[in-house]
């Protein structure tokens, strides 16, 4: 089979998988008898026509960029970044706190921060989050609900109506973009939906923003920078946006490396 054959099957096989547009490399090669070296390499050829986007182990069609990511692959995008956030994000947790945690790829690394916190409540949609917690001896309720494929994160009514049953102290979660206004966006309805809950119990509620989401929109609102208390990213903050912060009575945010809260 000829490259250009070859590559125009690689994308007629992401699109056909309508659950994400995302295959591993390893799945690839198998389905395309192809080694998985040829395949990395096609990819990032791909990659630099704007056709795909490649992250570890695999790659998803750009067309479903602002649809549902698979958790895997957004779980392997800007892993420092994230894991510098999500440690800077566990530093907030008290002894004793209730805990919102969403289904996002970004809090779900701060479970591994957590370890060694005393007297900890956390609610969270996130199977995955809850799985770890349990195995760490932390008390976790898993909201249930319809579990979403992409995320393996509850969502739906039963959801919703489980986080209204609680107050929490802290809200760490996550989002698809923020936009230069400070518009808080996501492509996910049911998650937005749910995100949206915990802001409303939630008596602190911290952002967790990596550089990628910086200047994006996405369809869904969340909520605006000003209804934030504070913010964590991996890069300095443009001033519009610590304005923003501070405006709304952000008294518990403090300032991290690089000047970013």
């Amino acid at each position: 089979m000829y490259k250009a054959e070859r590559q125009q099957e690689l994308l007629s096989l992401l699109k056909q998988n309508k659950e994400s547009g995302f295959l591993s490399v390893h799945r690839l090669a198998k389905l395309m008898h192809a080694s998985e070296s040829t395949i990395r390499r096609d990819l990032a050829e791909l990659e630099g026509q704007n056709l795909v986007k490649r992250a570890y182990g695999g790659a998803t069609t750009l067309e479903y960029l602002n649809q549902s990511i698979p958790l895997p692959m957004r779980q392997q995008t800007n892993r420092e970044e994230k894991q510098a956030i999500a440690r800077r994000a566990a530093a907030l947790v008290k002894d004793g706190d209730v805990l919102f945690l969403d289904g996002s790829s970004t809090v779900l690394g701060v479970v591994p921060f957590l370890a060694g916190k005393r007297s900890l409540t956390v609610v969270t949609n996130s199977s995955s989050a809850a799985v770890q917690l349990g195995e760490m001896d932390i008390k976790v309720y898993c909201t249930g609900g319809l579990l979403t494929e992409s995320s393996m994160a509850y969502v739906g009514r039963f959801a919703e109506e489980m986080v209204r049953g609680f107050h929490a102290d802290l809200m760490l979660f996550s989002s698809a973009g923020i936009s230069d206004a400070g518009e808080i966006t996501d492509y996910s309805e049911e998650e937005t939906s749910l995100r949206k809950v915990m802001i409303s119990r939630a008596r602190h509620r911290c952002f967790l923003c990596d550089n990628s989401k910086h200047g994006k929109v996405f369809c869904y609102t969340l909520c605006h920078l000003s209804q934030v208390d504070s913010m964590i990213a991996d890069t300095p903050l443009p001033p519009p946006w610590l304005a923003m912060l501070n405006t709304s009575g952000g008294e518990d945010a403090h300032p991290g490396p690089a000047g970013s809260l």
